[in-house]
């Protein structure tokens, strides 16, 4: 098996998956973001990455914080 099957494999998908917050992890004060929304964001990335085979989609970092308190 050559690298590019290699880090094409199922395993390989699955270890960069989002992993989904506890509920515990929420505040449920209405946060937005919310820790969920952050992981469903996520997760539709690497779901249209593993979709094309593109890892290069996974690294579109997007800033976490809300509009209003980036300097």
């Amino acid at each position: 098996m050559d690298k590019r099957e290699e880090d094409d494999s199922e395993e390989a998908w699955l270890q960069l998956r989002p992993v989904e917050p506890l509920p515990s992890q929420c505040c449920g004060s209405g946060c937005s973001p919310c820790v969920f929304d952050l992981y469903h964001r996520d997760l539709a990335r690497w779901e249209a990455a593993r979709a094309s085979k593109n890892r290069s989609l996974l690294s579109g970092e997007e800033s976490q914080l809300p509009r209003e308190a980036e300097p």
